[in-house]
């Protein structure tokens, strides 16, 4: 499995794409049960450290992380 990087991000941007989505599911997929999806504008020089695909981050460190995306 690839791990994920801001490649296609920085690729965009150099082409002039000023604001760009990453997203993100959780779930069993439409025919199994409920999903939910999100998608999240950073600002690429300021992306949270240790930021990767939920389902590779240890709890703990999720729940940090989730605390730092949250905007109210």
């Amino acid at each position: 499995m690839k791990r994920p990087n801001l490649s296609y991000e920085l690729e965009y941007r150099a082409q002039g794409c000023g604001l760009i989505a990453g997203l993100d599911e959780v779930g069993m997929g439409c025919l199994a049960g409920p999903v939910v999806a999100a998608a999240v504008i950073f600002d690429l020089n300021d992306v949270p450290r240790g930021l990767n695909d939920s389902k590779l981050i240890p709890e703990k460190t999720r729940k940090k992380l989730a605390a730092e995306v949250i905007i109210f």
